[in-house]
């Protein structure tokens, strides 16, 4: 038998399947899908390489064999690796950029050659269980209160972790451990998976769709029906309901026994829609998204493997989501460019999103209030359905738009970034005890730093763009490859006084502190959101907080 492997670590000008013999102690365990240890180049250095193919015979004479396999069971399905070798040969990429994409950082190896420990495994918990009968855990004689209090907790219970034992009887685990050792108690190893937190939603079930969402959905149902691929554009105005024509679909492609991936352009947007699909769902959502821990990551990848959880909720890479019987793949806001990865692989999400519905015969449908131009080309020449939900939910009305001209403001003598108008608008909204949000698209204090006697600007010496000023570092950085410099006093070309042009948040920051003292605010944005302080932290304390 001969196994086709990619092997780890290749550049793209090499990178190809190279054939292995597989030694009949292992033959049982070598599939497709499988992780192995190979011996590479001219000096048999161990590598790692996955299966990708097997075949009965090779054109080479001289074959090296695989050494082990690292994997039980295969990490890649039968349509996981179809899709490797479509986002190689579409977006230019070696085999392992692909297959590292698609699988979750938790399931990599990690350690020195000859000793391969995986990133993540499985947590398990010591559960305690009652070994005798209830009635002779309560009349169990012994001295000791803390074991009476275990086998009485136990009685009730009939099993905790020890963990738990613990801390509902104020007991040390030796003392749980006693027990065991007396036959009382018997200990058995489980396994639990990781959740992400799932903030509670105050919404309403989605029972009963409107007029518009209802002829929305009617037009979109019979595509998800249809038993063969289909591509339809939701195209719906802001506050239309379109997530609620997303869940009925998704609720009707469960019905039928199939699953579905949802795509959100951001990060920020997952909790709320997670929570809302949790709400309808249960425990058939599973989240993923690159805020997880690698165990919290690597067991939703599990559940959704295993089948547990039939919808994923997620960014750009969630659409490599092992998700069992692809019924459909929502994209929201289609159009934003967040769905372009900037590293290898450089994949388009929806583009491996319409590979993956041709191939699960599933429906691909593109929510947008603003759609992208090709899309919305596509839905008029005929190639998408074309869905339009013209009138907002409860036909509620548009938010005014109100355009503050900056010109005039200079021509009038304010140069400040906050204008007169918001501000006004800000103070009012305070005096009625309501919240503001203010929407900057720059990060950092002052988008370039220039000297207007010399011309002379900065920029990143890896990536010529122009480098941003962050007052709160004092740093000018680049935000594509992380590069940064302290800001010169003067310029070092001239020795002229450098000048700032454009705006940041951190400007609008410090200008609304200045304009309204004592207001609280939060920024949020990637120099502000971490671990310890997450999109859904300070969404939760702006929600919450007033």
């Amino acid at each position: 038998m001969i196994a086709k492997i990619a092997v780890s670590g290749l550049p793209y000008s090499i990178d190809r399947l190279y054939d292995y013999k597989v030694p009949e102690a292992i033959a049982g365990r070598v599939r497709v899908g499988v992780r192995v240890i190979i011996p590479f180049g001219r000096g048999d250095k161990q590598s790692e390489g996955i299966v990708l193919e097997i075949a009965e015979r090779s054109e080479y004479a001289r074959l090296k064999s695989i050494a082990e396999p690292l994997d039980e069971e295969p990490v890649l399905s039968a349509e996981g690796v179809q899709l490797v070798k479509f986002v190689r040969a579409r977006f230019y990429c070696t085999y392992y950029d692909a297959v590292r994409a698609m699988l979750p950082t938790g399931l990599w190896f990690k350690g020195s050659v000859g000793r391969y420990e995986q990133r993540a495994r499985g947590k398990t918990v010591k559960i305690a269980v009652l070994a005798i009968r209830s009635e002779e855990a309560i009349a169990y004689r012994s001295r000791s209160e803390q074991q009476l209090a275990v086998l009485r907790f136990l009685a009730e219970s009939g099993e905790a972790s020890v963990e738990e034992l613990c801390y509902y009887t104020g007991v040390r685990p030796a003392v749980v451990n006693a027990l065991g050792e007396r036959g009382a108690v018997r200990f058995e190893q489980r396994e639990v998976l990781r959740r992400p937190k799932v903030s509670e939603l105050a919404a309403p079930m989605v029972t009963e769709l409107s007029g518009g969402q209802r002829k929305a959905y009617e037009e979109l149902e019979p595509l998800l029906c249809s038993g063969s691929p289909e591509a339809a554009l939701l195209y719906g105005v802001t506050g239309s309901g379109k997530t609620s024509v997303y869940i009925k679909l998704i609720a009707e492609a469960i019905r039928r026994g199939r699953g579905a991936i949802v795509l959100v352009p951001e990060i920020a947007l997952t909790p709320q829609l997670t929570a809302l699909f949790t709400l309808h769902f249960g425990e058939g959502v599973a989240v993923l998204h690159s805020s997880l821990t690698i165990g919290e990551r690597y067991d939703e990848w599990r559940r959704l493997r295993s089948g547990e959880a039939r919808v994923a909720v997620g960014t750009r890479s969630a659409i490599f989501a092992p998700v069992h019987e692809l019924g459909i793949v929502i994209v929201d806001e289609e159009q934003e460019q967040s769905y372009q990865s900037e590293n290898a692989p450089r994949y388009n999400a929806v583009e491996v999103a319409k590979y993956r519905c041709v191939q699960s015969k599933a429906m691909l449908l593109l929510g947008s209030a603003t759609p992208s131009v090709e899309s919305m080309y596509a839905a008029k020449t005929g190639r998408y359905k074309l869905a339009v939900m013209s009138a907002r939910f409860n036909t509620r009305p548009l938010p005014e738009v109100m355009v503050a001209d900056m010109r005039r403001e200079l021509k009038d003598g304010y140069g400040g970034s906050i204008s007169r108008m918001l501000q006004g608008e800000i103070r009012r909204n305070l005096e009625q005890g309501e919240q503001t949000i203010l929407f900057i698209n720059r990060r950092g204090a002052h988008s370039v730093v220039a000297c207007p006697e010399c011309g002379t600007t900065f920029a990143c010496p890896d990536c010529s763009v122009s480098l941003t000023y962050h007052s709160a570092n004092g740093r000018l950085m680049c935000h594509y490859c992380g590069y940064s410099q302290l800001l010169p006093n003067r310029c070092p070309t001239c020795g002229g006084i450098l000048k700032f042009i454009g705006t940041g948040i951190q400007k609008v920051e410090d200008e609304f502190r200045e304009l309204f003292p004592g207001v609280a605010m939060i920024r949020m944005d990637a120099d502000t959101v971490n671990a310890a302080n997450s999109h859904e932290a300070i969404l939760k304390r702006f929600s919450e907080e007033r």
